[in-house]
């Protein structure tokens, strides 16, 4: 971003361009108001286009402590990748090796037409 853009508008305009957005939840990001418009944003778009948009996952276990009823409702619909060993660089690796892949997955399958 540049100085002085609009975070929220650059923000949407970012999730309206790219096909993906991976969610990084950590004690700070479950309180923020921003990362709960942005998963509103995200997840508007999946109901819009019928894919997959939102890739959530979590440096720390607040996601499963928190009372925000958005991370509520990303812990009872999603998969949450593990990178709470992040420091350790074979866990990180492996984690960071299997997002990837997802996102690979993903991109593979949204653009393949249903068989009949």
């Amino acid at each position: 971003m540049k100085i002085g853009d609009r975070i929220h508008r650059r923000i949407d305009e970012a999730i309206r361009v790219h096909d993906k957005l991976i969610l990084i939840l950590s004690k700070n990001s479950v309180t923020r108001a921003w990362v709960r418009k942005e998963v509103e944003t995200a997840l508007k778009k999946e109901r819009t286009q019928k894919s997959d948009v939102l890739f959530p996952i979590r440096l720390d276990d607040a996601v499963f402590k928190t009372t925000e009823q958005w991370a509520d409702d990303i812990r009872r619909d999603r998969h949450i990748g593990d990178f709470t060993k992040w420091k350790e660089y074979d866990e990180y690796t492996k984690a960071f090796e299997r997002l990837v892949r997802d996102l690979s997955i993903k991109s593979t399958n949204s653009n393949t037409k249903p068989s009949k």
